[in-house]
């Protein structure tokens, strides 16, 4: 199963650009992962996605996603899915820096360590480990940063679809995924709690726009294609996202946001 940490993430990073209304807000999540009804193969689940994403327009933009899922597969036994990735974007989207690990029941399955930068209508992507290599990939898809700022903008202008290459540079660094987003109608904010109730994750996020958002990430390919994997969240205005769906073949997990710290946006002085 491959890491959903760069897809969350996409959620988490704060461009400058003056497309968005309200600046996505740095912020460290928690989301509590278990399985969702209807599953085949795949007999209980459970884990975690936690999340930090900070940055400024001056200094570009950090996020970092630890993944741990175990996985009862019945008969077979467990299966102990880890996975860490961390990147940096310039806050004009013109350079990524990745790195990514990927392990199941402790052994390494998929790790990279890279950039990638815009060279112009094309985009140069350096790998460093763990082997080396350098080469091009046609056009400009849009890294994560980039990508979920466009989202917002998409949502908050009313749109219903919106298609875009993505580029996140896990896997191997070579995969640009072609991903459609499906939008809903704006759903009422959430109400500020009294109490107890004033501190829970929704509570901090009263009063913000949101969106429901089905995200589909294909290979690439021609012809008609199944998605690779699907992500569905919930979508605010201001980066966070909550009620995930990551639905892969034959089972799909559900993440409840269990813990959210909103902090300051950075200071940008020139």
């Amino acid at each position: 199963m491959r890491s959903v940490g760069c897809v969350i993430g996409l959620g988490l990073a704060l461009l400058s650009s003056a497309a968005v209304a309200l600046p996505l807000a740095p912020h460290r999540a928690v989301y509590d992962l278990a399985l969702a009804p209807g599953a085949d193969g795949v007999e209980a689940a459970r884990g975690r996605i936690a999340i930090e994403f900070y940055g400024s327009s001056c200094e570009g933009y950090t996020t970092r996603v630890r993944q741990v899922t175990v996985l009862d597969l019945g008969e077979s036994g467990t299966r102990t899915l880890d996975s860490n990735s961390a990147t940096f974007e310039e806050a004009d989207a013109s350079l990524l820096r990745f790195r990514s690990e990927s392990r199941a029941d402790g052994r390494t399955m998929e790790e990279v360590d890279g950039s990638a930068s815009r060279v112009e209508d094309e985009t140069r992507v350096v790998v460093e480990g763990p082997q080396a290599e350098t080469f091009t990939l046609p056009g400009r898809p849009f890294f994560p940063t980039e990508h979920i700022a466009r989202l917002v903008a998409e949502a908050e202008a009313g749109a219903p679809l919106f298609s875009a290459p993505v580029y996140d540079g896990t896997g191997d660094g070579r995969t640009v995924y072609d991903t459609l987003a499906v939008i809903g109608d704006a759903l009422p904010p959430p109400e500020a709690g009294t109490g107890e109730d004033a501190d829970t994750p929704l509570a901090k996020l009263a009063g913000l726009d949101s969106w429901p958002v089905r995200l589909s990430y294909f290979e690439p390919g021609p012809g008609e294609r199944t998605p690779d994997y699907v992500v569905g969240f919930r979508l605010f205005e201001n980066g966070v996202s909550s009620d995930l769906t990551l639905a892969f073949d034959g089972f799909t997990l559900e993440g409840e946001l269990s813990a959210l710290e909103l902090m300051e946006n950075g200071d940008c002085r020139l």
